[in-house]
């Protein structure tokens, strides 16, 4: 099935994400699209509080809040009412977000995105107590100083891989606060240009790079 401008809301599209629920949430610069597999759904700056319609990320958690990021400021669409975070004490007031995770615990894992500082972009973790956590390692001005692609918890082996701009592969061993980067120089990554990670049901880390296919294999 082929769904377009013509038949559909659909116009150059940037992301697709899928919830539990199987609808399919599409970003653009025009807001975001949901299918519901018989209904389309705009959610945009005329029907909601959406800071721009820049759309930058969108996910949905297990008590089903829809958050969507903007380059303008973030919003959370709960079941009755939408949470702003522009005028927040969070990192959501500083960047955009662009990916997210929840875990088995229900923590929130987000990469933030901030073109002007990015001092002030990242990884960072919502707790379940509703305490902020970023993640960066100590000493290091990498994540100063470049964009997350993409980032992939492995909850099996308690491991954060985050793809980083111009860089690589860097692996975060959270149970020994261990960070290790991996690049074209000292390793088998083919570029500095990681895209996407994901992970098989056999425990293979896949990574999507501009010179080729990542194989991680579980060890």
């Amino acid at each position: 099935t082929v769904f377009d401008s013509l038949n559909s809301p659909v116009s150059w599209m940037r992301k697709i994400y899928i919830d539990k629920k199987n609808n399919v949430f599409l970003t653009s610069s025009k807001g975001v699209v949901k299918y519901d597999g018989n209904d389309w759904t705009i959610i945009d700056t005329s029907n909601t509080k959406l800071p721009s319609n820049k759309v930058s990320g969108v996910f949905v958690d297990s008590k089903e809040r829809l958050w969507i990021g903007t380059y303008d400021g973030n919003i959370r669409m709960d079941s009755d009412n939408i949470v702003e975070y522009n005028n927040s004490e969070s990192p959501l007031k500083e960047g955009a977000i662009t990916d997210m995770y929840e875990d088995k615990k229900g923590n929130l894992w987000f990469d933030l995105y901030n073109n002007d500082d990015k001092s002030k972009g990242g990884m960072f973790v919502l707790r379940t107590n509703g305490k902020w956590e970023s993640l960066k390692p100590k000493k290091s001005d990498l994540f100063t100083k470049n964009d997350i692609n993409d980032f992939l918890l492995d909850e099996d082996k308690n491991e954060l891989w985050i793809a980083l701009n111009s860089v690589g592969l860097i692996k975060y061993d959270i149970g020994n606060d261990k960070w290790e980067t991996y690049t074209t120089e000292n390793s088998k990554v083919p570029s500095i240009h990681v895209m996407q990670l994901t992970k098989d049901g056999d425990g293979t880390i896949w990574g999507a790079t501009f010179a080729g296919l990542i194989k991680l294999k579980a060890e």
